[in-house]
């Protein structure tokens, strides 16, 4: 559960799903844990954004996703450089030697299905490119739910897709106009 102690603009935890008591991974660094793992049934509490973190899965769903946002390991670098890692401890996982860009890929810009910025002190755009997996042509349409204090625009709030494994991009623009005093905002959605 969240928030990500070590990378606050990766909502955690990454996927939830259908269960009660489910049996689990813990990091050892987490204030709730009591060992390796850990069992927890809090259904019926309200939720937040560090509850259920990048989304639900829905198993029927699954079966047909529409929209994948894809990364690879070259984003997987970049994101670890804009988080501070430098080519010595990164090649560590890779197994050879990688360069960072500069300036690095800001780690909100990671294409992940989430959104987390840990800091907006001003204005900032965020970018997502999606992969369609259907079957047939399709629209789909973005909904802001608008979170307190913050300005969304979508560019692109409309995507068409007519083949399968077409990607396109949209960009997420954020302007803060009040101070969230340090808590968390959530309110963007890809139908």
């Amino acid at each position: 559960m969240g928030p990500n102690m070590i990378t606050p603009d990766i909502i955690k935890p990454d996927i939830t799903a259908p269960g009660l008591n489910i049996l689990a991974t813990w990091s050892p660094v987490s204030t709730r844990s009591t060992g390796d793992f850990n069992i927890i049934s809090e259904t019926y509490r309200p939720t937040t954004p560090f509850d259920y973190g990048s989304g639900h899965i829905n198993p029927v769903r699954a079966v047909d996703p529409r929209l994948i946002y894809d990364f690879d390991s070259n984003d997987i670098i970049d994101f670890l450089c804009s988080t501070g890692s430098t080519p010595s401890p990164i090649v560590n996982l890779t197994g050879e030697v990688v360069s960072c860009k500069y300036p690095p890929t800001p780690s909100y810009d990671f294409n992940y299905p989430s959104i987390g910025v840990s800091n907006m002190s001003g204005s900032l755009a965020v970018h997502r490119t999606v992969t369609y997996y259907g079957k047939v042509m399709t629209v789909n349409h973005s909904q802001v739910d608008y979170p307190s204090g913050v300005k969304v625009t979508v560019t692109l709030n409309k995507l068409k897709f007519s083949k399968t494994g077409e990607k396109m991009c949209f960009r997420i623009d954020m302007t803060p106009y009040k101070s969230s005093n340090g808590s968390c905002v959530r309110g963007f959605d890809m139908e």
